[in-house]
Parts: C-alpha cells; structure tokens; sequence
C-alpha cells in the first residue's frame, strides 16, 4: 500500500488559490483538483 499525504494548510494561506490549482495541475494532481475547487469556492472568502 502506497499513501501519499499532502499538507497544504499553509499553501493555501500563502499562495493565490487559482494558482496553487494549476500548479498541481500542471504536476499531473488533475484527479484531486476537482475536489479543491469545490472546496475553494465555498471557503475562498473565509481564507482571506
């Protein structure tokens, strides 16, 4: 079993949303950015 855990509390607080997003993209995380973008866009405003 392989586990992979990212932490990206901080990335968030740090790093424009949009383009964290793309980054992972771009790095191949396509899969998961789906799920980040739902949660961004419900919490975008909250984290600012």
């Amino acid at each position: 079993m392989i586990v992979i855990y990212f932490d990206l509390s901080k990335a968030f607080d740090k790093v424009p949303h949009r383009r964290l997003l793309i980054k992972l993209e771009a790095i191949g995380i396509r899969r998961y950015e789906d799920l980040f973008s739902v949660d961004l866009a419900a919490q975008e405003d909250a984290w600012k």
